[in-house]
């Protein structure tokens, strides 16, 4: 029966293998992520917007903040409302497969510097 000590030996080794590991991102499940987190929160808003809710909602903030509101809320027009939806949707898409694109980038540049430190030390 292995000593406590070997154990934590042997967890040790092991995370830190799996700590040098970095994974890679999909690029199109990133951005469908992103794309519906994105939708969400402006579907949110206009829930705010149609409950006549949204002006104290940006009044709030906005003096949270230390600014004067200044700002107007227009009332609520569902092409408007699904107009919003659709870009952020897409926008977040955008975001989502761009950051993934970097995440995957960086972390090659990251395995190639790696590699070169272990050939350097051999």
């Amino acid at each position: 029966m292995k000593s406590l000590q070997d154990a934590s030996r042997v967890n040790l080794k092991v995370h830190h293998r799996s700590h040098k590991r970095s994974f890679l991102l999909d690029g199109v499940r990133t951005g469908i992520t992103v794309g519906v987190l994105s939708a969400l929160w402006h579907f949110g808003w206009l829930i705010l917007v149609a409950t006549n809710t949204a002006q104290m909602v940006c009044d709030a903030m906005l003096r949270l903040h230390s600014i004067e509101p200044v700002y107007l809320v227009s009332p609520f027009r569902l092409e408007f409302a699904l107009a919003l939806i659709a870009l952020s949707t897409a926008g977040g898409f955008l975001v989502g497969y761009l950051y993934a694109l970097i995440w995957n980038s960086v972390g090659k540049i990251g395995r190639k510097q790696r590699a070169n430190r272990v050939q350097a030390t051999q």
